[in-house]
């Protein structure tokens, strides 16, 4: 098998070894002042951009690999029935064009049209939309047999996600300082989306206690005046020790309601015990600003593309994952670290 999965090395840049001595085995990039700076003392912190690249080359070779294989396997099924490839996708798509008037019906049923569209529109729309979505499925089953038929593979291992280096120093977080498992939570107290995520990781604290060490670290776009707002009220309930309990509130009231307001968000912090003054002083220090951007920097060097994302051990996975695909992840991690039997699936509530 060819991979791309290995650690960068001189031969994935074009460079040659590295210099002897303690640095033996080390790949230089960067000379000043006779000081070398190696690869080796950048990658942790560029783990996660570097994985990326690498898998955006992977998919790029790996559609290619799939194209030339579909492009000969079309070739020789249309030979086989003495056709060419055009008649061969003629054909599959003439056997898929019929839909039934009952399809059409429950389709309708299903996905009403409302509004003032003529009902006659509506139907020859969804009959069209039926006929190209068979006529897809039908050729991708087709390829996919063809494929299974003849043994073809792609022989290139995709890339393995790194294990990425992430600075906890003056982070708030939760849990045994000794837990097996470090889950790091990029969110923003303004999304949905990361409200959701909170909501998984702690389902995963009530499945594996004691295992689980958490931390937060802010990350909000430009036009999340909410997020910032809750950002500095939450480093001021950080001060004294009230940091964890506004972070659970505002979640929990997020994900239930979808959406906070500046007066709801002060009273979540006011309700999780942060004095009005303190929650008034961070909301016009600047200081709090300077804070909330250490956060987005550290987001945006370790290469992390949006919020919600989360490092698990330094396994970057988005927080948008099912709950299923996270629990296993953290199962895996416990397991690896000799902390007993793995917890069975919580199925208290349907996975996300």
């Amino acid at each position: 098998m060819i991979s791309l999965a290995g650690p960068t090395a001189a031969s994935d840049i074009g460079m040659d070894g590295a210099i002897g001595g303690q640095n033996e085995g080390r790949t230089p990039l960067a000379e000043l002042d006779d000081e070398i700076l190696y690869v080796e003392d950048v990658e942790g912190a560029l783990a996660l951009r570097i994985y990326q690249l690498r898998l955006d080359l992977y998919s790029l070779l790996e559609s290619e690999a799939r194209r030339w294989m579909d492009e000969k396997l079309l070739e020789d099924a249309a030979r086989a029935r003495g056709l060419t490839v055009a008649e061969l996708e003629a054909l599959l798509a003439k056997e898929t064009s019929e839909v039934d008037e009952a399809e059409i019906d429950r389709y309708l049923a299903e996905h009403p049209a409302g509004g003032r569209v003529d009902p006659a529109q509506a139907r020859e729309r969804v009959r069209l939309y039926l006929a190209e979505t068979r006529r897809l499925q039908t050729r991708i089953d087709f390829m996919e047999s063809l494929r299974e038929a003849a043994g073809a593979r792609v022989l290139l291992d995709p890339p393995q996600p790194p294990r990425s280096e992430v600075d906890l120093a003056g982070v708030p977080t939760r849990g045994p300082e000794d837990a097996p498992v470090v889950i790091v939570h990029f969110a923003s107290f303004g999304s949905r989306s990361s409200a959701r995520s909170a909501a998984k990781l702690r389902r995963l604290e009530e499945a594996f206690p004691g295992e689980i060490r958490r931390a937060h670290r802010h990350l909000l776009n430009e036009r999340d005046e909410l997020g910032l707002l809750a950002a500095r009220i939450a480093f001021a309930a950080e001060e004294i020790g009230r940091f964890w309990p506004l972070h659970d509130a505002l979640f929990e009231a997020l994900e239930r309601d979808g959406f906070l307001t500046p007066e709801r968000i002060r009273e979540i912090a006011r309700e999780s015990g942060v004095p009005g003054d303190r929650i008034e002083a961070a909301v016009r220090d600047p200081a709090r600003i300077a804070q909330v951007k250490r956060d987005i920097e550290a987001a945006n060097a370790s290469g992390i593309p949006r919020e919600p994302s989360l490092f698990i051990n330094g396994l970057f996975a988005s927080g948008l994952s099912p709950y299923d695909d996270l629990h296993q992840i953290v199962a895996r991690e416990v397991r690896e670290a000799g902390r007993g039997d793995e917890p069975s699936m919580d199925d208290q509530n349907p996975a996300d």
